[in-house]
């Protein structure tokens, strides 16, 4: 699966009532109020760019981080590197030879030789047991040779089972519950299942733990993204970037960049263009993210039925009862990563652009030849066009026209199915036709009839 690292700070923008958020956390704590925080979200929703804004930017000098990333490089690449970068902050030291990190940290904070020396041990031998506990000691030496209280940040915590970590839940556990002068950020992109553990292993703490559950970039959030990257547009042109990207911020920062390097104005053609060269070209980024994204759904013998169900769903094909009869029992609890909703009775793609890229990748007609740019655009601006929704004003007599006759198509769809509105279960009939009636003056109610029983309205 492509992991995405975290946007460069210069280039970070929005999240602000986050960032504001993890503020007070750290004031409350400060002043004397401990609330630990959780920070979950999907992979490469920008959990960790968040948090790295914030104690580089936001933060300021009155509490430490220590900043564990368990990604990858965790010890020597990671770990180390944050240690000596934020005591030269907080000591007001000149960053220089950087080739060996350990022996320059040593040498210069003296007061960390021991634990510098033992982490390397225990490393080297692998056991990670024991050097994470040693890690959580780390805040101890801080406070005794800096007078600053710490704040943990463990980066995919789930991670410390893969380092074979004995008890590693309880470990964790016990240094939150008892360890009140420093304070805990846990981020996972296991959504439900650190949601689970917080609920169950972590109840004790459950009280006094919070958490920020980082979703997709709202609209003005986007604007304000796109408008940070020095892009500008027709308002019409932005409205449907920000659709087909659905204001995820990988999609908004890998679009803009290609943007901002390519393309003198966006227009429509540059907006196809831009799609093209990122979705639809295999050399593309987004291309190759979405392949690994579904070949890391589910085991390869599933696929095939797997990749049926949502081509399926990508032309149109929503309805539940139709689809699940063709599918083995329990295939659909992948959700991939979050792509995929149900919704009541009917399944959805709720990511155009993966939409996109299934109904293209996987076109028999299509598939192998070779186009010129020209021919592409011919071929795909119908479709892509196709997905981004007609924005409509209902003083406007042509669009209220259209408006009414979506809403008919929509309701005559029906067929004793469901919906969720407002986390109701709501049953729509079988309506055998819908007659306008104008109540009240210039107020239009749509009656819907049944073969059997009152209509609605």
């Amino acid at each position: 699966m492509i992991k995405v690292g975290p946007v460069p700070l210069d280039r970070f923008c929005a999240r602000r009532s986050e960032l504001q958020r993890l503020d007070k956390i750290k004031n409350d704590f400060l002043n004397g109020y401990r609330r630990n925080l959780a920070i979950l979200g999907p992979l490469n929703i920008g959990k960790t760019s968040l948090v790295l804004k914030y104690i580089h930017h936001v933060m300021g000098r009155d509490i430490f981080p220590i900043y564990i990333n368990l990604e990858d490089g965790f010890f020597t690449d990671n770990f180390l590197g944050s240690i000596f970068f934020f005591l030269h902050k907080f000591t007001n030291g000149e960053i220089t030879d950087l080739s060996s990190v350990s022996e320059t940290l040593k040498e210069r904070f003296s007061y960390l030789k021991k634990f510098v020396d033992d982490l390397e041990e225990y490393y080297k031998r692998g056991d990670y047991t024991r050097l994470f506990h040693h890690i959580l000691k780390l805040d101890k030496i801080i406070y005794r040779y800096l007078k600053l209280r710490c704040v943990y940040i463990i980066d995919e915590f789930f991670n410390l089972e893969k380092l074979r970590i004995g008890s590693w839940i309880k470990l964790l556990r016990e240094n939150i519950m008892l360890n009140s002068s420093s304070l805990f950020i846990l981020i996972s992109s296991e959504v439900e299942r650190a949601k689970s553990i917080l609920h169950s292993e972590f109840s004790l703490l459950f009280g006094n733990f919070e958490i920020l559950e980082l979703k997709k970039l709202s609209y003005t959030e986007a604007i304000e993204f796109i408008a940070h990257r020095k892009i500008t547009a027709d308002r019409k042109i932005l409205d449907n970037l920000i659709f087909l990207t659905a204001g995820y911020p990988l999609y908004l920062d890998i679009l803009t960049d290609w943007i901002q390097d390519n393309l003198k104005t966006l227009d429509r053609e540059g907006l196809l263009v831009t799609i093209r060269e990122n979705v639809l070209d295999n050399k593309g980024f987004l291309y190759r993210y979405f392949q690994e994204k579904l070949k890391y759904s589910l085991p390869y013998k599933e696929n095939r039925e797997y990749l049926w169900f949502l081509l399926e769903v990508a032309k149109g094909n929503i309805r539940r009862r139709e689809l699940e009869e063709k599918l083995k029992p329990g295939l659909l609890n992948c959700s991939l990563n979050g792509h995929l909703e149900k919704s009541g009775s009917f399944y959805r793609l709720k990511d155009p652009l993966f939409r996109m890229w299934l109904l293209y990748a996987y076109q028999p007609d299509v598939m192998g030849l070779r186009f010129s740019h020209k021919e592409e655009l011919n071929i795909f601006a119908p479709g892509i066009e196709g997905m981004i929704p007609e924005i409509y004003n209902w003083d406007d007599n042509s669009h209220r026209t259209q408006i009414v006759k979506l809403l008919k198509n929509l309701l005559l769809a029906f067929n004793n199915e469901y919906v969720m509105v407002n986390d109701n279960r709501k049953i729509f009939p079988k309506f055998s036709k819908i007659i306008e009636e104008n109540i009240f003056g210039d107020v239009l109610c749509l009656k819907c009839e049944k073969k059997k029983g009152r209509p609605w309205a």
